[in-house]
């Protein structure tokens, strides 16, 4: 396992992924919290998240 972190203390955010074998196995957001729910989704199906791993940290796509 290990851990993304996402640390903004200016912007009041913390954000940690812990991943194992390519999937999110856990999430703890404080302050910016929109994507908690993209997070989850991503966790409950499995996911594999290598495609897109060094955006994780950034949230779901946003359509253009």
């Amino acid at each position: 396992m290990e851990s993304l972190v996402l640390r903004d203390p200016k912007r009041g955010i913390y954000k940690r992924l812990v991943i194992g074998q390519d999937k999110i196995r856990g999430a703890v957001l404080y302050g910016d919290v929109r994507d908690s729910g993209w997070y989850l989704d991503l966790m409950n199906e499995g996911r594999n998240i290598q495609a897109f791993r060094d955006q994780l940290l950034f949230g779901a796509p946003r359509p253009q």
